[in-house]
Formats: C-alpha cells, structure tokens, sequence
C-alpha cells in the first residue's frame, strides 16, 4: 500500500514538476474570451415594451456560444457562470428577470454585461412608446441610423409628434401618516410602466402616499393632450376582494393635472361608494413587463382612466395624485402608486 501511494505521489510531482495541471488547461480555454457582442430584440426600443437582452461569445478558441442571456454553461467543467447585466440609468430602463430591458422613459442608456470577468458596453436610444414620425408600427425594428437627423438634436425634430410615455421625475412627495412603503426606492419605483399583479392581488412595486399624502409627477418633453378618449391611466395596486368585481380593496387617489406645475385642475373623486368614478386606485391593473398587455392599452391594461375633456384642459405637463384619506396599515397606508401612462401625448421642447 505504500509502494502505490509512494508512485502515485511520484507520478503527480513529476506531472505538475513538467507544467502540467488537471484544470489550467481547461480553465484557460473558457476563460479567454476574445469576443463579446450584445444583441437587443427588436432593434427599436420603446417606453412599455420590453425587450430581450442577449450576448454571443468568442473564446480563443474560436468556439462561439449565441444567444446567452442570465447563464453560460462551462462545457468543460459543466460549471453554470452567471451572465450579468447592468444599465447606467435604471430610470430610463432597468434590467428585469431573464435578461429583459423594462424601457421607462425617452433617451439614452448604456447597457454592460459581465461574464468571466470579462464586460461589454452597448448604447440604445430609448424612444417614446408611439411616435409616427418614427415608424408607422410600434413593433416594426428600425435601425437607429434610419432615425438620426443632420440638423438640429433628435427633440428639435420631434416637437410637435404625437408621444406615449410615462412619468420621468418626481417632482415633489408629501409624505402623509402612515406612509413608507416604497419611499426608499423612489423616485424610479413610480416611474416607467406599471408592475400590475391581476385582479387577484395588490402589487408590491408601489409608493404609499400615507393619510393625505401626496405625490407631483413630471412629464417631461411628453406632455399630456386631450385627445380622442383616455387621455391618462393611472396605475394603483387595487384588486377584487373574493372576486367580486363590486368589491373591490379600494384606496383612493384625488388626480389633478397642470401646465406650469402651479395650478391645478381635479378630476371629481366620487370616493362615497363604489363605483367611485373620477377617482384612481379602485381598478386592478393586468399591464407588466412580463407579460405582452402594454400599459397604453386602455381596454385590457386596467388602472384608472381620465379624460382631460372632462376638465376643460388642453394640456399639462404635471400628475399631482392625492390621497383621499382611505385606510391601510402599517406602512402602506393610503393610496399606493405604480406608475401613470400617458396615453394621449405630444411632443414638446423640454
């Protein structure tokens, strides 16, 4: 028995006393990676609508691995490595669950990825969810180079086009009793699209106002127009008790609207009795990222509908949503905002 240890140790020393190594080899294959590239799907990134993040790999070897998206399977060492990806600004869009791009607002982000300690960059344009000046279809890919102006910047050339978008600022948050939820996450938790969870039950991707509280949006260079219908859809976290569509777990929101950010206009809140017309937080909402119902349908993305012609209003610039003194607990009292979608929008300078 010690004649054999004796020669297995012989063995081993003189293996490793040449160079040699049971793993370098194959480690030294997989982790030299000489190419990345980052792949998007589609090419045309609008606020809403997800899309899929990707990377293809070159090893040295010139082994090419397509498509990969949260892991890479080491074929040597059957070892599972984790692709990881990050955006410079989560606001404008953030990265979800399977490599999707969750688009929140108009403009520019920069998109890494990571794997084997090895990283690549890729700039997109993220553009508003509907913009005819673009493209005729929301879902048809347009390379970027087709939209690029010679003169003047990209906003010059679209004021005046009709827009789709969500909140990009918060310009202001009272906190009111009771309140905390989601506060520590602002303000990127109320802006882009909703994170809806069905009529079954409330999302968490929420801020609670508290007792009285209130919240003031920004619009940006999207600003909200009367046009034909539902103008704006405000998205709370509401859901049907027992199923019952009559009743549901409401915690209502007075909405108001303004184009200099100082005066105000309110939607009436029936906030006696279901139904509680002219108020937000007492619809559920079916609109998420991972799901293909885009937050500006206003048939089956659910939330809360206004129509500025209901106030007299042409256009505004701010959604002031206050809580209408409804109950909760702990610190979620009050109305419980996710996002808000401008439906009816258009373009104007910053």
């Amino acid at each position: 028995m010690k004649r054999k240890l004796f020669l297995f140790i012989a063995a081993f020393l003189l293996f490793t006393g040449c160079g040699g190594n049971f793993n370098s080899d194959n480690e030294a294959a997989v982790k030299s990676i000489s190419g990345m590239e980052i792949g998007i799907t589609p090419k045309t990134i609008r606020v809403g609508m997800p899309a899929q993040l990707s990377v293809t790999v070159t090893l040295s070897s010139g082994e090419q691995f397509e498509g990969l998206t949260t892991s890479f399977d080491d074929p040597n060492t059957n070892e599972m490595l984790p692709v990881k990806w990050l955006s410079s600004n989560e606001y404008s869009a953030d990265i979800g669950d399977g490599a999707t791009l969750i688009p929140g607002a108009p403009g520019t982000v920069t998109i890494r990825v990571d794997l084997m300690g090895k990283t690549q960059s890729k700039t997109v344009r993220i553009f508003d969810a509907y913009s005819p000046s673009l493209s005729p279809d929301p879902d048809e890919s347009v390379a970027e180079e087709d939209v690029e102006t010679e003169e003047g910047t990209e906003e010059e050339a679209l004021e005046g086009a009709v827009c789709r978008g969500h909140a990009v600022s918060v310009v202001s948050f009272t906190a009111g009793s009771g309140s905390g939820f989601g506060a520590d996450s602002l303000p990127g938790i109320v802006l882009g699209p909703p994170q809806g969870a069905g009529e079954a039950r409330g999302s968490t991707h929420v801020l609670s106002l508290g007792r009285y509280g209130e919240v003031v949006l920004g619009l940006g260079s999207c600003a909200l127009v009367d046009g034909a219908g539902v103008d704006l859809i405000v998205f709370e976290n509401a859901f049907f008790i027992s199923g019952d569509i009559e009743n549901p777990y409401a915690e209502l929101g007075i909405v108001g609207v303004s184009e200099n950010g100082v005066d105000y206009f309110e939607f009436t809140c029936a906030e006696d009795g279901f139904p509680y017309t002219g108020c937000a937080g007492w619809n559920p909402v079916y609109s998420s990222p991972s799901n293909s119902i885009t937050p500006f349908d206003v048939i089956s993305a659910g939330g809360d509908h206004f129509d500025l012609a209901d106030l007299g209003v042409g256009a505004a610039r701010y959604v002031r949503i206050r809580d209408a003194g409804t109950a909760g607990f702990g610190t979620s009292v009050g109305f419980d905002l996710d996002a808000i979608s401008v439906v009816n929008g258009i373009r104007e300078a910053p």
